[in-house]
């Protein structure tokens, strides 16, 4: 899979997802399955962790959280990409924690109750 993964990158497929969320930033469902494919990928190789924040992919999970705040499938899929993105391997790992922390508290927080925040699993990582 992580094979699967780099080539996925290595074909511009970063890229088009990234390009797709732009596209068509006022659907949730795409918002949804760009933000997934996103976790997917940087899931499976750092290389594409880096590659995904090189190429603007946080500030688009960032945009797609806050242009659907009321659609929890949306949400739950961005916190999964940043927390994969922030919370993996290499150099950035401490600075992105600290944006991705910031942005979660002040974008769910005083949306969503507590328990509500717990059911995204954004601390969850494998």
């Amino acid at each position: 899979l992580a094979d699967n993964a780099v080539k996925f990158a290595a074909a511009g497929g970063i890229e088009s997802v990234l390009a797709a969320m732009s596209a068509h930033l006022g659907s949730a469902d795409v918002q949804e399955e760009a933000c997934a494919a996103l976790a997917n990928v940087a899931a499976r190789s750092d290389e594409n962790q880096v590659r995904i924040a090189d190429s603007g992919g946080i500030e688009a999970v960032v945009a797609a959280m806050n242009k659907h705040r009321g659609s929890a499938a949306v949400q739950e899929e961005a916190c999964r990409a940043l927390g994969v993105i922030a919370l993996g391997g290499g150099r950035r790992a401490c600075f992105w924690r600290a944006v991705f922390l910031d942005m979660v508290f002040r974008l769910l927080l005083p949306r969503t109750s507590l328990e509500s925040f717990k059911t995204f699993q954004c601390f969850h990582h494998h």
